[in-house]
């Protein structure tokens, strides 16, 4: 796995961890749910603002580093077409979900959460997929 497959994951994880916690205080496990529209746009402010501070600084530490830009290599362009492409079929059938269920009295807070959860599973499922085939060397 070269330098560029692993920023990226890594950078997928932090998302993905930063929203566990969101959905963690949406469901009372810990912490408290934000409150109202302000508190809950700062708090996606943060959590995508986060998310691009890791991956800038993992792209200036690799260069910094190796004295290269952080690309990908030919493999790991078709593994991330393949789990781009599984990412666009998630979120358009995640789409669909929630738009049935938008004509079930939601709160705006719920719609919210809604759209954010299938952001969030679409970026497991594109995760998932490159671990899949970077292991199995499918592509």
């Amino acid at each position: 796995m070269t330098s560029y497959l692993k920023t990226s994951n890594l950078v997928t994880v932090v998302f993905l961890i930063a929203m566990c916690w969101h959905f963690g205080t949406v469901l009372g496990l810990f912490g408290a749910a934000p409150i109202g529209q302000s508190d809950t746009f700062i708090r996606i402010g943060i959590i995508v603002g986060l998310t691009i501070l890791v991956a800038v600084g993992m792209a200036f530490f690799h260069e910094k580093r190796q004295g290269s830009p952080l690309l990908p290599d030919e493999r790991e362009e078709k593994i991330e077409r393949f789990s781009e492409g599984s990412g666009v079929l998630t979120i358009y059938a995640g789409l669909l979900v929630l738009a049935w269920f938008a004509f079930t009295p939601l709160s705006p807070a719920q719609f919210v959460n809604g759209i954010l959860a299938v952001v969030t599973v679409t970026e497991l499922v594109k995760l998932l997929v490159v671990l899949f085939l970077h292991r199995r060397k499918l592509v």
